[in-house]
């Protein structure tokens, strides 16, 4: 009996430990587990969130500004390319210019005579103007320049012209498209032309996708920069007149400018609007002693000093483009004339 008991007992504690007969057991709690570290919280996937977009948007930032970055210099390299071609073609021309004034051979009869005339018959000036009046011939910048023809300010009661070239004159079947197009459509006209053996190397350059058909100037063509905005050109540089002072005795104006004019001694300048019309006219540029000041020899002695106006100077040419935001004449336009060297004009 007292084995049964005991076994019973045992029994008993064993099963009253494990297996409570006929009322619950409070069971310690067990800890719920999924085999690894809790779940995110909502704020955490939250903050998660956020720094991902940030970082996209920081990144996508420094992307776009790289491509921006490459845009501007492969049209930079376009506008070298062009600068370069144009270049070799004005000069070309220039040289052309002065072999006829020198054989007495311009394409209008009576020119020179008339060209002596309206520049006080100063041979250099006059040389000069007509110099000038071919290159607006070769390289018009609108439309009624390459259909109608060309002319210099009126002076001493006479106006310098020539009639527009041949080649150009299918041009004038073109409704007018606005400045910055006209001009990029005579550009590319005009650099497809050889003159004097030079032919035109941008086409090469610039490729298929450097040049553009303009379907509301009746598929005219164009260069175009890589946003396939027109590249057009300009052949002179206005600015604004502070001052301009004769000294008593002499006929030599000194003019001061309000910002860095570009001219280099030998270019025909105009000054107009200046307060002291003797002033006024087209000269030959003497010299250029800075960047804000250049002389010429005024028409008549004994001026009194004059201001405001301006001085437009033809220069060598400069190609435009638009820039990123494709708005012409601009803040954002890119030019030829900022990427050559100093001294390239010989305007060091």
């Amino acid at each position: 009996m007292t084995r049964v008991r005991q076994s019973q007992g045992r029994r008993g504690w064993w099963a009253g430990h494990f297996c409570p007969a006929g009322q619950a057991r409070a069971e310690m709690p067990v800890p719920q587990t999924n085999g690894g570290r809790p779940g995110f919280t909502l704020i955490e996937l939250l903050i998660v969130v956020a720094i991902i977009g940030v970082l996209v948007a920081l990144t996508a930032g420094a992307v776009m500004q790289v491509m921006a970055s490459q845009q501007v210099r492969a049209t930079e390299a376009t506008l070298q390319k062009g600068d370069s071609a144009l270049n070799h073609q004005w000069k070309a021309s220039i040289d052309m210019s002065n072999d006829e004034w020198r054989k007495g051979t311009p394409p209008a009869a009576g020119l020179q005579s008339s060209l002596m005339t309206w520049a006080g018959n100063n041979t250099d000036l006059a040389k000069a103007g007509y110099v000038q009046l071919r290159l607006m011939q070769e390289f018009p910048v609108n439309l009624t320049e390459a259909t109608m023809g060309v002319a210099l300010p009126t002076q001493n009661g006479v106006t310098p012209s020539l009639v527009a070239k041949p080649s150009f004159k299918a041009l004038g079947a073109l409704s007018s498209g606005g400045g910055p197009t006209d001009s990029a459509v005579c550009l590319y006209y005009a650099l497809t032309q050889a003159h004097r053996g030079m032919v035109n190397s941008l086409e090469d350059s610039v490729g298929q996708n450097g040049i553009k058909n303009l379907p509301n100037m009746k598929d005219a063509k164009v260069y175009v920069d890589v946003w396939g905005n027109p590249i057009w050109l300009t052949r002179s540089n206005s600015v604004a007149i502070v001052s301009v002072v004769e000294p008593a005795g002499g006929s030599t104006a000194g003019v001061t400018t309000a910002s860095p004019h570009g001219f280099i001694t030998g270019e025909l300048v105009t000054i107009s609007g200046v307060g002291t019309p003797g002033y006024n006219g087209t000269f030959l540029i003497t010299g250029t002693p800075s960047s804000t000041t250049f002389t010429y020899t005024a028409g008549t002695t004994g001026l009194a000093a004059g201001a405001g106006g301006s001085a437009t100077a033809f220069n060598l040419p400069v190609l435009w483009s638009a820039g990123p935001n494709g708005i012409p004449l601009d803040a954002d336009d890119l030019s030829s004339a900022k990427l050559r060297a100093p001294g390239a004009r010989g305007d060091s």
